[in-house]
């Protein structure tokens, strides 16, 4: 069984930490099956999961390459996980990385349920622009909030903070999401 490993793969160090995003995808995959938010996205994910997982076992079959670093023993958390995945990653799945394939179905599942919102008045086609009193419009023709906002300022102010907390969801997401995919690497599973 062959390997296929470029020069500069040998730099890259074992960073036994990783090992916790690495499995995190699991968790990643079970919940997106639970969050679907209609059953033609979730058929649609289901779809795109058992693709990649047929054309990953395809390569496998076709052209088994093993993995050709020897990792060094790790102890504590990180060795207890990377003992757990000993006990069921075969060696020779090499190429095409099936981890790979599905952190890119799952990113872009939950890239798209983390869109930022968009306001109520454009989704109902109006201008979002107009949905706002003008602001040299008298204050005692609005109406006004318990807190002394009134109501359309209170409606783009929940809006923006919802916006803003979506904004940091999507930034949580590339970055655990990018972490899943360097540790690929870092735990030694796969060459480049």
């Amino acid at each position: 069984m062959g390997s296929y490993v470029f020069g500069w793969e040998h730099a890259i160090p074992l960073l036994p930490w990783t090992i916790l995003p690495y499995w995190s995808i699991d968790l990643f995959y079970g919940i997106a099956l639970f969050a679907a938010r209609s059953k033609v996205e979730l058929f649609r994910l289901v779809r795109r999961l058992l693709a990649a997982q047929l054309i990953c076992i395809t390569g496998f079959l076709l052209w088994p390459l093993r993995f050709s670093f020897t990792r060094p023993a790790t102890e504590g958390w990180t060795g207890a996980l990377f003992d757990a995945l000993t006990g069921f990653d075969l060696p020779y799945n090499q190429a095409p990385s099936l981890h790979i394939c599905l952190l890119v179905v799952l990113w872009r599942f939950y890239a798209d349920l983390l869109q930022v919102p968009t306001p109520r008045h454009s989704r109902e086609g109006g201008n979002p622009a107009s949905s706002f009193p003008p602001a040299a419009e008298p204050l005692g023709s609005r109406l006004r909030g318990n807190d002394g906002l009134d109501l359309p300022t209170l409606h783009a102010t929940r809006e923006q903070q919802r916006t803003t907390r979506h904004l940091w969801l999507q930034g949580l997401l590339h970055v655990w999401f990018t972490l899943i995919a360097l540790s690929v690497l870092t735990t030694w599973q796969h060459h480049f």
